[in-house]
């Protein structure tokens, strides 16, 4: 028989999960029936330790069961996190949905997570009898695969508190305009000084086994001028297109390097490179 267990607070849940053998969710939004055959169930969707939003005076703290409609009224979470969130499914999920669950679910389509990566987020991550943080960049190990014991639980994300208002970027592309897993996603923020690019990340998500920061792009981008990016942005972006590794999919491949070429050059030429050459 599958048991159901509602901790009382976080410790209680913890607790749980050293026992073993429980599966925690909040949302439930992308739980697959197959794959909790004969678990435990726990549900930690309620739990007021884990549905905070707050800013310590370093980092913007977001609990991992707020959900996306919670984060979406809030004033402190980012523009671009609102972006993204705007373009999650459908309302009901977004009632639903949980930052925690989209990170935990390990997949590379995952929405919120894209923009944890790009905003250097980090992931705290407590069990029974240990804490520690991790980068939400190296959280993934593959797809489906992330740095999480079974005794542990996403407790918060930690986004590095910015000022993100100005420059940012986010767009998906899916086969429906809504209620739709992206083919492709890009997400990107930067800074221009002196007519130079002083700070630039930028993440895809769908295209490979996890979200994943676009480095390469970066690298040959920060410190140009922006005459210089768009001389340039042709090579740079066809090539590291070209290079993808894309994870399987039910669409094409040449489809999706089409949409995330598109994608990056939109955002190269259109959004950080307002310079025009007649």
């Amino acid at each position: 028989m599958v048991k159901y267990y509602v901790p009382q607070n976080l410790d209680d849940a913890l607790k749980a999960l050293k026992e073993g053998g429980y599966l925690p969710y909040a949302g439930g939004t992308d739980i697959n029936t197959g794959g909790i055959k004969n678990r435990d169930l726990l549900f930690i969707g309620k739990l007021p330790e884990l549905k905070e939003i707050r800013y310590d005076g370093q980092y913007i703290r977001i609990g991992a069961a707020v959900t996306y409609s919670e984060a979406e009224k809030n004033s402190l979470i980012p523009d671009i996190m609102k972006a993204a969130i705007h373009k999650v499914a459908g309302p009901a999920v977004r009632n639903a949905g949980t930052f925690g669950g989209n990170l935990a679910n390990g997949s590379g389509k995952a929405d919120s997570a894209l923009v944890d990566i790009v905003l250097d987020a980090k992931i705290l991550i407590r069990s029974a009898d240990s804490e520690r943080t991790v980068d939400a960049g190296s959280f993934y190990h593959g797809w489906k695969n992330v740095d999480l014991r079974p005794d542990e639980l996403i407790c918060e994300i930690l986004i590095p508190k910015r000022d993100f208002q100005v420059n940012y970027f986010y767009d998906k592309v899916s086969v429906r305009s809504s209620i739709a897993i992206s083919n492709i996603s890009v997400a990107s923020v930067w800074s221009i000084e002196g007519n130079r690019i002083k700070e630039l990340a930028i993440g895809i998500g769908s295209a490979t086994e996890y979200p994943m920061r676009c480095t390469d792009i970066e690298k040959q981008l920060i410190g140009k001028s922006l005459e210089e990016v768009e001389n340039s942005r042709d090579e740079i972006l066809a090539g590291y297109v070209t290079g993808l590794e894309l994870q399987p999919d039910r669409t094409a491949a040449d489809y999706r390097r089409q949409v995330c070429y598109r994608l990056l050059n939109y955002l190269v030429y259109e959004e950080f490179t307002p310079i025009r050459f007649e």
